[in-house]
């Protein structure tokens, strides 16, 4: 489960005060409000605090405002909770309130791989999967840089068993999260099976995990492509196409986000983490 840290200063921190005052609401009110949208914000933001593909409809969403969102937004900039940096949206000082958790992530994703390259040292595969730079920068064996290989076939996962927070399993479950709220009555699929198309996303097509969360997030929320996009085997099929309409900023009439919320995977923290994670080690 997903933490977010809440400092003591907020009671009586100046920005609070000059929140609640400029919104005209209680202080308890505004400390609820700030906290509704940080924790609703650790599935829709990056490391560093930048909100991904979300408007100030949703951040009004997410804090159950019954007024205009323009009003909230522009309280949120005005008195320093948001950030507007090159057209994007950031919340204020997100990766140094937050460093503990990500410190937590980060350890406990590098423990996890450790296993599981441990795991499978032993597997007898003719041609072993390319590693992933995203994810799998082992150590070398020597300690002098050796010449690049010479690139040899993909080998699917087929015999494998992704494990419950694999990424490739936590993407797959994203994605079908996100069609069930748009169609509750969607049948479960076999996520194992969704996630073997999200493991060759990542390792044949070079796609990486943060841009095929985006894409599926985006997806999900195009009144078009969200009755299209009904499997991880469609996702790879029209990714690119996909890319191509969301780096656009074109939408078919776009819903709001529900507020029923996606699991409380960690998803981006763990993407975020896991590249930084590999460039440290590949350094």
């Amino acid at each position: 489960m997903a933490w977010i840290s809440v400092h003591q200063q907020i009671r009586d921190h100046r920005k609070t005060r000059n929140l609640f005052r400029t919104l005209g609401i209680s202080r308890a009110e505004a400390i609820g409000t700030l906290t509704l949208i940080w924790t609703w914000a650790i599935d829709n933001c990056n490391q560093e605090g930048e909100l991904l593909s979300v408007t100030k409809d949703d951040i009004s969403d997410a804090a159950y405002w019954k007024k205009s969102p323009e009003i909230l937004y522009s309280a949120l900039v005005e008195t320093g909770w948001i950030d507007e940096l090159e057209g994007k949206m950031y919340l204020h000082d997100w990766a140094d309130f937050n460093k503990p958790f990500y410190d937590y992530i980060a350890r406990k994703e590098k423990d996890k791989q450790r296993k599981r390259h441990g795991n499978s040292a032993g597997n007898s595969m003719e041609n072993p999967p390319e590693n992933r730079a995203e994810f799998h920068n082992s150590p070398s064996p020597s300690p002098s840089p050796s010449p690049s290989p010479s690139p040899s076939p993909i080998t699917p996962l087929s015999s494998n068993k992704f494990a419950d927070d694999a990424i490739e399993l936590i993407l797959a479950s994203e994605l079908y999260d996100l069609i069930l709220l748009n169609n509750p009555n969607s049948k479960k699929p076999n996520l194992q099976s969704w996630a073997k198309q999200i493991d060759l996303m990542i390792r044949v097509d070079k796609r990486s995990a943060s841009e095929i969360r985006e894409v599926i997030r985006w997806s999900q929320r195009d009144s078009f492509w969200q009755t299209n996009i009904l499997s991880t085997k469609k996702l790879r099929e029209k990714y690119d196409q996909l890319a191509m309409k969301m780096k656009s900023g074109t939408e078919t009439n776009r819903p709001k986000i529900p507020q029923k919320p996606v699991q409380q995977d960690i998803t981006a923290q763990w993407l975020s983490m896991r590249e930084a994670a590999g460039a440290n080690e590949s350094n």
